[in-house]
């Protein structure tokens, strides 16, 4: 006599969105740097900008930041909105906490260059304070979603902020490189070692 075998469950198609979003969480958690070419990315755009301030006149510097800062910015979100697209992760509630975090960034350091304009903070605490602030935004992106990359950039942001108390001979460009290298090398690495754990 045969046995009845046991129903094969239908997956439909909310399931299977339900199991992408979690391997994604999943992975996310093992890994959670994003996409190396975001950070080669702003550790150019910033290795450009600190250097600035050692090279060009202030308003140059100024002027860099207000055109590329928002141009980088969409060039990042157009990247990962195809990368979340292939993959069909959306969550959409992550997406937004992402970008709150850096408007309220952009946000505070307006504010600031407000402040400067009307004499109440002088020109060049305006950068160490928007080095802080930069530094402290990156640290919290590690805090949020565990990215090490950010964590180290932010730590040198902030040890930077502490060096420029006490030098200033080409410190911009000398903290340029240092986010540049912490950004672009640590990406590198963690792609690398993504790449050698999916082997």
């Amino acid at each position: 006599m045969d046995q009845a075998q046991p129903a094969t469950p239908n997956i439909g198609p909310d399931v299977r969105q339900d199991l992408q979003f979690v391997r994604a969480a999943v992975e996310r958690g093992a890994h959670p740097e994003g996409p190396s070419i975001i950070y080669w990315l702003w550790g150019t755009v910033t290795l450009i900008g600190f250097a600035l301030n050692d090279f060009a006149p202030p308003r140059w510097d100024g002027l860099y930041w207000a055109i590329i800062g928002p141009i980088a910015g969409v060039i990042t979100w157009l990247i990962m909105r195809q990368i979340l697209l292939r993959y069909g992760v959306a969550d959409r509630k992550e997406t937004t906490r992402e970008w709150l975090q850096w408007v309220a960034m952009a946000a505070c350091i307006l504010l600031l260059v407000f402040d400067t304009s009307r004499g109440r903070i002088a020109g060049s605490t305006l950068g160490q304070l928007i080095l802080l602030i930069v530094g402290y935004t990156y640290f919290l992106t590690y805090v949020r979603r565990g990215d090490r990359v950010m964590l180290i950039a932010g730590l040198t942001m902030a040890g930077g902020f502490v060096v420029m108390t006490f030098a200033t001979t080409y410190i911009w460009t000398i903290m340029g490189v240092c986010v540049f290298l912490a950004l672009a090398g640590g990406a590198t690495i963690a792609e690398l070692t993504r790449k050698r754990a999916q082997a």
